[in-house]
């Protein structure tokens, strides 16, 4: 068999270092876009995940320390990952998707979580208190108008500074963001593509998982339009509209 120059280049990629992170909100493709480059470049998830305090002195133990040939998932900000992972030769990749998708996702896993009677251990989870609330309630309103400014910041940021991803066209089309990742990340022939696209289902298919139940679901792109109430949409576009158009995606 003979090997074309991508091939060729990529048998040299795979025999060198390399470490990525993606950073992702919850169901938003972290896991899913993980699989994809596990698969494509033949790489490995680390035992140890990120951090759950988010002290800088521990992120940055945790992005000198992961094996080489990884890649690892965490939902960590832009600003937090950059100088570590700059210093460390560690590519970073960040996942986005439309804010107010974003904003009902959060709900939904706050819900289930109050379900399961699960106390949320993550301090910095605005969205925890979203627990046991009514999507149309203050509760879900105050936190609209207030700290999920924090998250709408988070994704400026990856869209603005960092390498990024959108949800949306991870699940539309696997192989194109594998293609424009390989710009940044090193060659991929086509046949290592397909291979990674054919192993790597999307996330939001549901999995069992013993002794947790099931795995929720993906909230599907747009669902927005049909969970989100009039008055909490209000204060939502009100807030967040002209940095949603930054984003490139449409709050009408």
């Amino acid at each position: 068999m003979s090997w074309n120059n991508s091939d060729t280049r990529f048998e040299r990629l795979v025999r060198f270092p390399m470490r990525i992170v993606i950073s992702a909100p919850r169901k938003s493709g972290g896991a899913h876009l993980r699989c994809l480059l596990s698969m494509a470049y033949e790489l490995k998830a680390p035992p140890v995940s990120s951090p759950e305090r988010k002290e800088p002195a521990e992120i940055t133990a945790w992005i000198s320390e992961l094996p080489e040939r990884s890649v690892s998932t965490c939902d960590l900000p832009f600003s937090t990952l950059a100088n570590p992972a700059s210093a460390t030769d560690v590519h970073v990749i960040g996942i986005i998707r439309h804010p107010f998708d974003l904003f009902v996702s959060n709900f939904d896993v706050a819900q289930q979580r109050a379900a399961r009677g699960r106390v949320s251990t993550d301090e910095d989870s605005a969205w925890s208190v979203l627990s046991g609330e009514e999507l149309d309630g203050e509760v879900a309103r105050r936190y609209a108008a207030g700290d999920f400014a924090s998250e709408v910041k988070s994704l400026r940021d990856w869209s603005t500074h960092g390498a990024t991803v959108k949800f949306e066209d991870l699940l539309a089309n696997p192989a194109d963001t594998l293609k424009t990742l390989s710009g940044a990340l090193g060659p991929l022939p086509d046949a290592q593509i397909d291979r990674a696209v054919s192993l790597c289902p999307a996330e939001n298919v549901v999995v069992s998982r013993p002794g947790q139940g099931r795995r929720m679901p993906s909230l599907s792109p747009g669902a927005w339009r049909d969970r989100l109430p009039a008055n909490l949409l209000d204060t939502l576009r009100q807030g967040y509209g002209s940095q949603i158009a930054e984003l490139g995606y449409d709050a009408s």
